[in-house]
């Protein structure tokens, strides 16, 4: 009995384990927009704009979707500002298996916005 307990017991962890694998870091982004001058303006809550990057470290890719049509393009900068990827419409999918480990930046440019992010590549 304790036999099967125990076999169970290591079943059921190496699920849990594969499942954990399959979950995608949530890349967060900040929104600015691109007509803000300066000049001292009330506080105003912040641009709130349904977009989600999500990396999966499983497939070693980026994916960027958007709740709506939203005509914007997207590029990954490496920590030299040098653009390694680029797509012109969301969603975009990007393979990140030939990047090297380091911290990239996502941009995400609208006509009147801007969103970036920070992703972290560990392999």
């Amino acid at each position: 009995m304790l036999r099967h307990l125990l076999i169970i017991c290591l079943a059921l962890s190496a699920a849990i384990h594969c499942v954990a694998d399959d979950t995608p870091v949530i890349v967060n982004l900040d929104f600015t927009n691109k007509s803000q001058s300066h000049v001292s303006r009330p506080h105003r809550v912040p641009m709130s704009i349904d977009i989600q990057a999500c990396y999966y470290s499983d497939a070693n890719s980026l994916v960027i979707v958007a709740n709506g049509d939203i005509d914007a393009s997207v590029a990954i900068y490496n920590q030299s500002d040098l653009m390694v990827d680029y797509s012109s419409a969301i969603p975009a999918s990007f393979d990140l298996s030939c990047l090297p480990a380091g911290t990239y930046t996502v941009v995400i440019e609208h006509d009147s916005w801007v969103a970036t992010g920070e992703l972290y590549l560990t392999h």
